[in-house]
């Protein structure tokens, strides 16, 4: 299973993307023929890229990736790995798994500095989600202790009052620890 062979946990997320056949001929107009999409996961040793130009598994790509947070694009090389087949993945058709086997030294750093970074919110996201629904079970349990203990009352409607503020973002976070995911 595909799942089982992967080094690096991928993050959901939408970036441009511009790539074409490594040594791709130029056209009659004299440019290389450079496809344009949206890439819909990263990892730190891949990309799944949203497309319907695929190339055939084990061809090179020149892979230029637009990140808002960089001045320029980085700019890699991957080798296409997989091929999203319509009846097999239909929510990854169409489209295709590109290994990252190369990243021009200037990029390697900033590459590697955000990937770090939204792993590191995603398991800071993680752990307020745990720390949120606990708060949630407290409030359940505090329902049953207030029936045999006067002082239980007072700790439910603290508890209770920030739950309820927390309920106005927690969504954010469910957005956040949906993003890193094993695909």
């Amino acid at each position: 299973m595909l799942s089982d062979r992967r080094k690096h946990r991928r993050i959901a997320l939408e970036l441009q993307i511009e790539f074409k056949k490594k040594g791709a001929k130029r056209s009659n107009s004299g440019k290389a023929v450079i496809y344009k999409t949206k890439i819909r996961n990263i990892s730190q040793g891949g990309i799944y890229i949203a497309t319907n130009k695929t190339f055939p598994p084990k061809t090179l790509l020149d892979i230029n990736l637009k990140v808002k947070s960089f001045k320029k694009t980085l700019k890699m090389t991957g080798k296409v790995v997989w091929v999203a087949k319509k009846h097999k993945q239909p929510t990854h058709f169409p489209g295709m798994g590109v290994q990252i086997i190369g990243v021009e030294a200037a990029d390697k750093k900033k590459f590697l500095k955000f990937m770090n970074e939204r792993m590191r919110s995603f398991k800071d996201a993680y752990e307020l989600k745990g720390m949120y629904l606990y708060l949630k079970f407290l409030v359940s349990r505090l329902i049953e202790l207030e029936e045999r203990h006067p002082g239980a009352g007072h700790f439910k409607k603290a508890i209770e009052n920030a739950v309820q503020e927390l309920d106005d973002v927690a969504h954010l976070l469910d957005k956040e620890t949906r993003e890193v995911k094993r695909l």
